[in-house]
């Protein structure tokens, strides 16, 4: 090329002086400068010292496919579009074709200094600018995805390396299960579900990595679902896509989760069990086999068995459910986990009974939780993650968890855990605070269990009169049934220790509600059991009756080393029966 500047050799008195020039020998991105003695041809100083711009010119200029069966992505530029390494621009104007091998791992597509794209197994931010990643597994189908990574010139290399490693992507807005598109149910809920309530579709979602925004669209409900699964012989992911629900089954109907004790395979569920499955959103490729993946579901590695068939046991279970916590690796373990760029958003639980026939997978949504937070990201190198994908930068917020405990009645949230081992106890009640089905609260010495989720009213008993509370006696028992004959039954009994005595209280109910007649009574007696043999003698009693309810009668005895508490109805008359008993022994 010719110019009207001086030789680039010559010498000139002044800046100013432009007289005719011939530049020569010009390399891509040399600039004119002058060295206060001639003008010359050289890459920029800022540019030798930086190694910067590194990047895409503009990113929105291509597009990106992947195909897995041949190992090739295709990065078409729209025209004649730019790519910087080490401040060395590069310009491409057709489809650049490139293909990995046939293995097992995850690419790195960069594009190195000397203008020419290629596969590593890892990244390399310094000296090339970096393009797509690729998670590849012969023995899945489709084999592979590719992640979009087309990043900009406006970050550092340096930068863009911390931001990799550190916080990675993270969730700018939307990500949420959509409303109406499952149900929530709780533990004592009778309903059969159908396959829509537990196949939650998902809002649109835009995420955050590094300089790259990219908006993800909706999940429909239905899906179809993508699941990943830790196969711990690895350890490493596989994943199987267009499930009709976000998890996995055998081939009858039980659905299954992934526990380390199942090695590669996966464990089946007990009946009558929760497990947790986790929603993550990923910035994938244009192609259609990678939005397959553009939301994947990790499923959880444990189950939660209620010790007993009721109400108490199952909301125990639940709640141990929601409360396992992604960001410790001992409740969910991603060590092998194919690449840092996964955002967190949500975690939903369901309970599995063979009773629950409406849809395959015997399956119904217990609990939803959004899980939020700038910090999503494996630590570590991609090709030797750490052992959690999400760390200690993230928040959990429960959302219309019913049948979980409200944050007001207790913030300790340890403690919370720790008391809900034990049946859910949550300490003394108190008016206004929220309570939830299961919550066991103490009242008056006595211990109640929540029925009927509710706020307090300004007196206990307004809501025990209500239905919202039945009693769980604490240093006696409690016991209620119908009769309608005249034979002698027993409504409550406990075995007396041996070589101990103790004050017994018993308050006894009936009620007939066709005639409105009732008796109540309240007797006291002293217990004792002495080497094994055993006396009740009564000191007192008080009883009021209607007229109608002469011929009902309530008793203490003993048999062996058991103390009954017996109760005599009449016949052809249905009668409601209460007692409650109150003793001194701990």
């Amino acid at each position: 090329m010719t110019s009207r500047w001086p030789s680039t050799t010559a010498s000139i008195a002044s800046i100013n002086d432009v007289g005719d020039v011939s530049i020569t020998s010009v390399t891509q991105n040399e600039t004119l400068e002058y060295n206060g003695t001639s003008w010359v041809n050289r890459v920029p100083i800022r540019v030798q010292a930086m190694g910067e711009p590194m990047g895409f010119e503009d990113a929105s200029a291509w597009t990106v496919a992947y195909d897995p069966t041949s190992q090739e992505v295709t990065l078409t530029p729209i025209g004649t579009e730019y790519i910087w390494v080490k401040g060395v621009r590069y310009a491409f104007s057709t489809p650049q074709v490139i293909a990995h091998t046939n293995a097992t791992d995850v690419y790195y597509l960069n594009l190195d200094d000397t203008g020419t794209f290629g596969f590593d197994t890892d990244y390399d931010f310094e000296n090339k600018a970096l393009a797509s990643i690729v998670v590849y597994d012969t023995t899945q189908s489709p084999a592979g995805f590719a992640q979009r990574e087309l990043h900009g010139i406006v970050m550092d290399s340096a930068t863009h390396a911390e931001l990799h490693q550190v916080v990675g992507t993270y969730r700018r807005s939307g990500g949420g299960f959509t409303a109406g598109s499952y149900t929530i149910y709780t533990p004592v809920d009778g309903t059969n579900p159908t396959l829509a309530t537990i196949t939650p579709a998902v809002s649109e979602t835009v995420v955050k990595d590094e300089d790259l925004e990219t908006t993800l669209p909706a999940l429909p409900d239905g899906g179809p679902y993508t699941v990943f699964r830790k196969d711990w012989t690895g350890p490493s992911f596989v994943w199987a896509t267009a499930q009709a629900a976000p998890m996995l089954q055998n081939g009858s109907n039980v659905p299954q989760y992934n526990p380390s004790s199942g090695g590669a395979s996966l464990v089946n569920v007990t009946n009558d069990s929760y497990i947790c499955v986790y929603c993550l959103g990923v910035p994938v490729d244009d192609d259609a086999t990678s939005q397959l993946f553009r939301y994947i579901w990790i499923l959880g590695q444990k189950q939660y068995t209620p010790t007993l068939s009721n109400t108490a046991q199952r909301q125990a279970a639940l709640n141990m459910a929601l409360a396992e916590d992604p960001t410790n690796s001992a409740d969910l373990d991603l060590t092998g986990i194919p690449s840092t760029e996964y955002c967190l958003l949500a975690k939903a639980v369901y309970r599995y009974n063979t009773a629950f026939t409406n849809n395959a997978y015997r399956m119904r949504m217990a609990g939803y939780q959004a899980l939020t937070g700038t910090r999503s990201n494996l630590s570590g190198s991609s090709t030797s993650p750490a052992a959690a994908i999400f760390d200690s930068g993230v928040s959990i917020t429960t959302a219309a968890a019913v049948g979980g405990l409200d944050p007001v009645v207790e913030t300790n949230q340890k403690l919370v855990n720790e008391r809900y081992a034990a049946y859910g106890y949550v300490g003394a009640w108190g008016a206004g605070l929220s309570y939830r089905i299961g919550n066991i609260v103490k009242v008056d010495h006595k211990l109640f269990r929540c029925l009927v989720a509710h706020t307090a009213a300004a007196s206990f008993y307004t809501d025990l009169n209500a239905g919202n509370w039945e009693l769980s006696a604490i240093g006696g028992l409690a016991g209620k049934l119908t009769t309608s004959d005249a034979t002698v039954t027993t409504i409550a009994s406990t075995t007396i220790p041996t070589n101990v005595a103790f004050s017994l209280i018993v308050r006894v109910s009936a009620f007939q509600a066709a005639t409105g007649d009732s008796k109540a009574w309240v007797m006291e007696y002293h217990l004792k059991n002495v080497a094994g043999t055993c006396t009740a003698t009564k000191f007192s009693e008080r009883a009021n009756e209607d007229a109608g309810a002469a011929a009902w009668a309530a008793v203490v005895d003993i048999s062996g080393t058991t103390m009954r508490v017996r109760i005599t109805g009449e016949a052809a008359h249905t009668i409601d029966w209460n007692a409650v008993c109150e003793h001194s022994y701990f």
